[in-house]
């Protein structure tokens, strides 16, 4: 999707390193951990271990990605820009996004994007970074 635009190459690298630097990989294996344990200790004496194990863990495990991924898209935002590149890249990249969601079935794309916030919200976010 970037083609070869490099510095909507770099927000979207910068914004996956956003997340290790930032230690959400670390924390969400953690997370994810510990909401196992708290499953398995639950659905073994309770009766609504299936609603547990079925809907208690999305929820439980998606706390924080929203939140995540606005503060991973301003490391790369930060990063792009202390770089001297483009700092309309990651706006760039995310209109892309949102045109072909809008063009694709919303199966799986739908389901993974469910963890972000709406592209609108993500948009509307470098624009303040951009402006302040």
């Amino acid at each position: 999707m970037c083609q070869v635009e490099r510095d909507e190459i770099a927000f979207l690298i910068g914004h996956e390193m956003g997340h290790i630097v930032r230690r959400h990989t670390l924390d969400r294996i953690v997370k994810d951990a510990a909401v196992a344990l708290l499953l398995r200790r639950f659905s073994t004496r309770h009766a609504a271990s299936a609603w547990m194990n079925q809907t208690g863990w999305q929820l439980l495990s998606r706390a924080f990605s929203r939140e995540e991924e606005l503060e991973a898209d301003a490391f790369a935002f930060a990063l792009v820009k202390n770089a001297g590149g483009d700092v309309l890249a990651g706006e760039c990249l995310l209109e892309k996004l949102a045109q072909r969601i809008s063009v694709q079935s919303v199966g799986m794309v739908g389901s993974y994007f469910a963890t972000h916030p709406p592209l609108v919200e993500r948009l509307a976010s470098l624009r303040a970074k951009r402006d302040g």
